[in-house]
């Protein structure tokens, strides 16, 4: 089974590659998206 927050990194991902035509920084990506959800608890 695949979380959300997985399935919300990689449409993030995918969205930078359809708009910027390079490939999306995963790890920073998920880095910022972990900052994120860290921040709110």
């Amino acid at each position: 089974m695949v979380s959300g927050l997985e399935m919300l990194l990689h449409q993030a991902v995918a969205q930078v590659e359809l708009m910027t035509g390079r490939p999306g920084p995963v790890p920073e990506m998920r880095a910022a998206l972990d900052a994120a959800v860290a921040a709110r608890a």
